[in-house]
């Protein structure tokens, strides 16, 4: 008996069922998953304190699922938050959670999405800016590639397009 491949083999990806993310990872997408979708936190800072608070009212064992936000805080309270390890953790483990083929929701602006359109409207202000990155990468290549050429001037310009720095020679 020969069996037959078809389309439909080629086209579609059989469903995902191993577990990538982490325990923390799971929680965080969980804790995201209970939240009003309404509400947008303003940075990741107020998304990571709630979240702290919300484990730490749900869970016995806290010290498996936190990021230790609060006790990082209170070590260096000046630090910018960028630049705090457990908002770094964080923010690996949102991307996790976006790349991740388990988790069905979209996840956009440290929420997951409302509907279809909001989604849409993300991801085309995702790829326009990647757009834009793209035209000027190619700019900044075209200067590269004409660096040392001659060009057509009328006494006003330089006669070579010098895309870099001349580096100065002390004598």
């Amino acid at each position: 008996m020969v069996i037959q491949s078809t389309i439909d083999d080629y086209l579609f990806e059989p469903l995902k069922t191993e577990q990538s993310m982490t325990p923390r990872q799971h929680m965080l997408h969980n804790f995201m998953k209970t939240r009003d979708s309404d509400i947008k936190y303003k940075n990741q800072e107020v998304l990571i304190q709630t979240y702290e608070n919300w484990i730490h009212c749900h869970c016995l064992d806290t010290k498996k699922y936190t990021y230790f936000y609060t006790e990082e805080r209170e070590e260096k309270p000046d630090a910018p938050y960028g630049n705090l390890s457990s908002l770094r953790r964080m923010r690996n483990d949102l991307k996790a959670i976006r790349m991740d083929d388990t988790a069905q929701e979209v996840t956009i602006c440290n929420r997951i999405a409302n509907n279809r359109e909001e989604a849409l409207v993300y991801v085309k202000k995702q790829f326009r800016a990647l757009w834009d990155k793209k035209k000027l990468l190619d700019k900044m290549l075209d200067k590269i590639n004409k660096n040392g050429q001659t060009r057509l001037v009328f006494n006003t310009e330089k006669g070579s397009i010098e895309a870099f720095k001349k580096e100065k020679h002390n004598d």
